[in-house]
């Protein structure tokens, strides 16, 4: 650990005397000293780049989600009525239909004519 300090004090030290202009070409401004510390600085990034492959992504796929509310449920209205009078010329009987549940709703106890089969 105690190298790796040393080594960057070094480079940090001699980056910066590179970007300090010498005495001779002080009047011409900073002279190449800039530029070549930072293509110095870019070339260095580009050799010590990450030596390992980026984290896995990881995708699954999305879950079905249905918005909104459901259907209001439908609304069933059991009426008594009186019961049919078959025509005249009908043959069959009336039949007590007991209370069941149908398809999921419940039907009420009530009479129905059945036909005699010819």
């Amino acid at each position: 650990m105690r190298s790796k300090g040393v080594l960057f004090i070094v480079v940090l030290v001699l980056g910066i005397s590179l970007t300090l202009p010498s005495t001779s070409s002080a009047w011409s401004g900073w002279g190449w000293g800039p530029a070549a510390f930072l293509g110095g600085v870019l070339v260095g990034s580009v050799i010590a780049r990450p030596y390992y492959a980026p984290a896995p992504v990881y995708v699954y796929p999305s879950p079905a989600v249905a918005y909104g509310s459901p259907p209001p449920p439908a609304q069933v209205y059991a009426y008594p009525s009186p019961p049919l009078t078959p025509p005249p010329e009908a043959k069959g009987q009336w039949v007590e239909v007991p209370g069941q549940t149908v398809n999921g709703q419940w039907v009420p106890p009530h009479k129905a004519w059945v036909p005699d089969s010819q």
